[in-house]
């Protein structure tokens, strides 16, 4: 029989990964192509005239605000993919759960059909045993009636006395003779039944235990799945995390309120989405949430050149 619970957990944490990781590189995508316009525009107006010149000072503030529309988009969708991973995990601690179960109440029966044969074989031992007594009574029964049959044709020579005798030892020969062959074939038919009952238990008892490895094979899969999703759970988070912090430094930007403000405070901030999206991309790299060349890594490689100018 086989397992109740399949598991293709390779192909459902590949999906898992891969939507999560559709999801969230187009708006980051576009976020990093902002920020590296947004950096290189900063490094443009280093000089503080071109900074504070009006349409500078608004060209700057427009690529801010779209930078920070990107990334939040991007921090959105990796919400939106984090929740799924959340309930794909819950998922298969649910199934998990019911697996271990099953597996209990498997081994559970496994055992009573262990005890069960155990008892079956003592009954079998006892009834074979009283086979061979009865056996030995009913050899001793047909001695006894071949005995009183020839008494009984001596009878007939002897006279009348001795006739009637004759027949009442056959009689009672007769009768212990016939029980005895009786409680014989009821040992014989004990034995038989108990003997079919091992080989069911026997067969049912090697069914369940092969199958309750079957299950524990099943399970250890089920483990490796959950810690696999568990360390993507755990990715998805600190990556949505990231994305929030930076759409956050953005808003803050934005808010900016004159030249002067926006040029120190674009400075700092470009080179801490830097070092964001540098998070970001090394935890992908160790969660295995790969960017599968999409542009991103050019990209950061990009960002790191302008850091460099900063």
């Amino acid at each position: 029989m086989a397992p109740t619970h399949s598991l293709t957990s390779s192909m459902a944490l590949s999906n898992t990964q891969q939507t999560f990781m559709n999801a969230v590189i187009p708006s980051l995508k576009t976020g990093l192509t902002s920020l590296n316009d947004l950096a290189a525009k900063v490094i443009e107006a280093k000089v503080p005239h071109i900074l504070r010149s009006g349409a500078k000072y608004a060209d700057i503030r427009t690529s801010i605000v779209e930078t920070q529309k990107h990334f939040g988009q991007s921090e959105r969708a990796a919400s939106s993919g984090l929740n799924s991973i959340n309930a794909e995990y819950e998922v298969l601690t649910v199934r998990k759960g019911e697996l271990e179960s099953e597996i209990a109440a498997k081994e559970v029966e496994r055992n009573n059909i262990g005890m069960q044969k155990q008892q079956a074989t003592q009954s079998l031992r006892s009834a074979e045993q009283s086979l061979q007594a009865s056996k030995r009574e009913y050899a001793h029964a047909l001695w006894r009636l071949r005995t009183a049959e020839r008494k009984m044709g001596d009878g007939w020579t002897a006279g009348g006395v001795s006739i009637s005798s004759a027949l009442e030892d056959y009689g009672n020969a007769r009768y212990m003779a016939n029980k005895a062959e009786d409680e014989m074939k009821t040992s014989d038919d004990a034995v038989k039944h108990y003997s079919n009952q091992i080989s069911q238990y026997t067969t049912r008892y090697i069914d369940l235990d092969s199958n309750i490895r079957l299950l524990d094979l099943e399970m250890l899969r089920f483990d490796f799945a959950i810690v696999k999703i568990g360390f993507q759970q755990d990715a998805a988070a600190q990556i949505q995390s990231k994305l929030s912090e930076a759409t956050s430094v953005l808003g803050d930007l934005a808010r900016a309120s004159d030249a002067a403000e926006i040029e120190t405070r674009t400075y700092i901030a470009v080179g801490a989405l830097i070092h964001t999206v540098q998070d970001i991309f090394e935890l992908s790299e160790r969660y295995g949430l790969e960017f599968e060349n999409q542009g991103v890594e050019s990209l950061i490689g990009s960002l790191q050149k302008y850091e460099d100018e900063l």
